[in-house]
Formats: C-alpha cells, structure tokens, sequence
C-alpha cells in the first residue's frame, strides 16, 4: 500500500451545492483565505492552495488527510458547474467519506490518482451518493 495516492478531483453539480461543499466540506490549511461571491462569480483563493476535507456524515471529522489543492477556484454564473482541482489521500482513498460527501452536499464526485510509485492507478466515480465505479489498476 502506497503512503500517498496523489491525481485530480473532478467536483460537479449545482453551482449552490459546490458553493456549500467549498465552504462547509472543507477547511483551508494556510493563514489565509479570501472569499468572494455575488450571483456572477464565486471565488475562493488561498496562497497555500490546500484544503482539508473534513465532512463526513453530518458531522465534522478528520478524513484519512483527504486534501484538495487549488490556489484559485472560481466558478461564473451558471446553474451546473464542474471544478476540476489537485487531490491527495494519505494511504488509500476513504470511498466512504467521498460517498457521504456526495450525499450531504448533492455533489458527483470523480477521482484519477496513482500511487508514489505509479504501480496502481485508482479510479473513482460518485453519482447522487452512490460509487459508480472503485476500481483499482494495476499499471
């Protein structure tokens, strides 16, 4: 088992329900954060570009250092939106937390990440709280 599991995170849905998840779902791991939003344009900045999920089940937890990175995530306008970002996971990817996640916050989650070595490639696809698709590659 690889000691990080690094790769990107697709984040899609209703622009209010990501909005919800990047402010509630998530804590920002530098000093500062600067958040911007109208019914134009969300704007979420950090210099330290790492965020912490932290969500699980209706209550805040710790999640197996789950990390998303992004220094700048900005969404316009409109009603559907799709956030692509860094991901990181120590150890493994917690299916679970992602699956409750979804639930909570009426997101679809996808995930690409490998492992240090690039031995596996882990693939993940969450639809309305439910896993579309686990599955582990060996490369």
């Amino acid at each position: 088992m690889a000691d990080w599991v690094k790769g990107n995170i697709q984040l899609s849905g209703k622009r209010s329900n990501l909005i919800q998840f990047l402010l509630n779902g998530l804590i920002p791991l530098g000093n500062s954060i600067e958040i911007r939003n109208s019914n134009s344009k969300f704007e979420m900045k950090t210099p330290d570009s790492d965020y912490l999920f932290v969500y699980s089940n209706g209550h805040f937890v710790y999640s197996n250092r789950h990390y998303l990175s992004s220094d700048n995530i900005t969404m316009d306008h409109q009603k559907s939106q799709k956030l692509e970002c860094g991901f990181s996971a120590a150890y493994e990817i917690d299916t679970q937390l992602l699956e409750s996640i979804s639930k909570t916050f009426s997101i679809d989650i996808e995930i690409w990440a490998k492992d240090e070595n690039g031995d596996y490639l882990h693939k993940i696809n969450i639809v309305s709280g439910e896993i579309i698709q686990d599955d582990l590659i060996l490369t």
